[in-house]
């Protein structure tokens, strides 16, 4: 289902409640200000329950095949759910690129959980038509019941769109060949056999940046949301044929692509926000997976519905300063000296190189 019609309703509420009874009706009848806002509340209720109930939808992931296939399988949620998967009795298809880890983690799988693993050698930031063909052969005699397109990549670090183009222009097509085609491709390889048995659950993780304003990650957000559009559009199509499609907008979990540090409650560990989301992916099309997702998403959901002027700056200031620890990690960038280290693009200052060199020594 798609969320927004409820995400712009949900924000109207918030602000003719708040604003409603003072601003644009100037009632000054106590009564009425509550029957307004009683009147409010009410709506909102039905509405929320009315997405609740037709999202609703019981999948017992045991029972949609023998095989689950997880792309980027070999570090941080993608590993997570190889486990996870395995825990329930699934037989695990690992895809990834690095050969040396896809055989590492197959056997801790093998071991541990004592079911079948496969692996497959793939670098999606390719479009090499004969490594796709490669892939689809590997799955063709498989009873694929669970498909987890997890893979993804970020930029080399944030930063404005014409200055990444000055530097590192290659990130641009890589990260539309891995976020995107890689989903496209290994949806298409799957699909029909779901079809054919009836069955199957498809997860396609998605962001956080895909609903909420995310400077200096432009591409990113958009390659997430993109995910958002498909799934919810697929979950339409097919869920007559007994497959249900997840869209899962995860916020941030301690992994090497989000390069952030624990905070309990928000920030979980791989393992713990895997197990969390698998719950909820077994009862709606779209979900956080996390109770600490959720409510960040939400907080920044309102307060950009009701103060648009204040978040809007705040969050630039946000983005900025990821950009600001990451861009002088970026030895390419450094050695260039091309790309600011302060906050305007356009010109280099020497006080920026300065803080960089005492920072690196």
């Amino acid at each position: 289902r798609d969320v927004r019609p409820h995400v712009y309703f949900v924000q109207f509420c918030i602000v003719f409640t708040v604003i409603g009874p003072f601003g644009v009706f100037k009632i000054s009848n106590f009564k009425m200000d509550a029957v307004w806002v009683a009147v409010v509340v009410i709506v909102l209720f039905i509405v929320s329950v009315s997405y609740v109930i037709h999202s609703w939808e019981k999948v017992d992931i045991r029972q949609t095949g023998s095989w689950a296939v997880v792309t980027g399988a070999t570090d941080g949620i993608g590993k997570s759910f190889c486990h996870e998967l395995a825990e329930l009795g699934m037989n695990v298809v690992l895809v990834s690129r690095n050969v040396d880890k896809l055989q590492t983690c197959a056997k801790e799988i093998e071991e541990t959980f004592g079911v079948a693993t496969k692996i497959i050698q793939a670098d999606f930031t390719s479009l090499d038509k004969e490594m796709y063909a490669r892939i689809r052969r590997e799955l063709d005699d498989l009873d694929v019941g669970v498909l987890v397109n997890n893979v993804g990549i970020n930029l080399i670090h944030p930063d404005y769109f014409h200055v990444l183009d000055e530097r590192h222009d290659e990130t641009f097509q890589n990260l539309i060949n891995c976020n995107i085609t890689s989903a496209v491709n290994m949806t298409r390889f799957v699909l029909s056999g779901m079809v054919e048995r009836r069955r199957g659950l498809i997860i396609n993780v998605s962001s956080v940046f895909a609903q909420i304003p995310a400077p200096f990650n432009g591409l990113y957000s958009a390659s997430k949301s993109f995910l958002a559009k498909f799934s919810n559009d697929l979950a339409l199509e097919y869920k007559t044929f007994g497959i249900h499609v997840h869209l899962l907008r995860t916020g941030f979990v301690v992994t090497k692509l989000s390069d952030v540090e624990g905070i309990f409650g928000f920030v979980p560990d791989p393992k713990t926000y895997v197990k969390s989301a698998l719950k909820q992916t077994a009862f709606s099309r779209d979900s956080d997976g996390y109770f600490g997702h959720w409510l960040t998403r939400m907080v920044f959901m309102a307060l950009w519905a009701v103060v648009p002027f204040i978040m809007d700056p705040v969050m630039k200031a946000l983005m900025s300063s990821a950009r600001q620890k990451r861009i002088v990690k970026c030895e390419k960038c450094l050695r260039e000296k091309s790309i600011p280290i302060a906050a305007t693009p356009w010109k280099w200052s020497k006080n920026s190189i300065n803080r960089v060199t005492n920072k690196e020594t």
